[in-house]
């Protein structure tokens, strides 16, 4: 099988365990039938990207996985700093923005977009304050200088 056609057959068991284990999160699926389907995913070498455990979480472990922010959003009057990393693999940038974009009409939304950060605002996924993206950094301290009270 070429390449190609085993990262896309790879790509769509992952796709399949994850849509077994929100069914069984949200309800849809017994704990038996989630938990059988992890045991077979385990084997294979895309597991890990999966983010998920080895064994079934807890019902209701994952309380939040249906709570869509657009109303909150639309709530906001306030300025909103929104920092994305240029390869964020966790959150869908352009439609994340599309829903902020609709939603938050009355807030001052300024978005920056972080070179060399994924999900954090870290270089190299570096989980320490030592990783931080001088460029966040600089982000950060000029949105909040534009908008902050000089100090005497």
């Amino acid at each position: 099988m070429p390449l190609s056609a085993q990262a896309d057959d790879a790509a769509a068991a992952l796709d399949v365990l994850r849509r077994v284990a929100e069914a069984y999160l949200r309800g849809g699926l017994s704990r038996a039938v989630a938990q059988a389907e992890l045991d077979t995913a385990v084997e294979r070498p895309w597991f890990p990207l999966a983010f998920l455990p080895r064994e079934v979480a807890e019902p209701g472990a994952w309380a939040d996985m249906d709570f869509d922010p657009e109303p909150i959003f639309a709530a906001l009057t306030c300025p909103v700093l929104l920092c994305y990393g240029e390869t964020d693999a966790w959150t869908p940038v352009e439609e994340s923005l599309t829903v902020w974009r609709r939603a938050a009409r009355a807030a001052e939304l300024t978005i920056a977009r972080l070179s060399g950060c994924d999900h954090a605002p870290t270089l190299n996924e570096a989980e320490d304050l030592a990783g931080v993206s001088p460029q966040y950094e600089q982000v950060l301290l000029s949105w909040l200088d534009q908008r902050l009270p000089a100090r005497g």
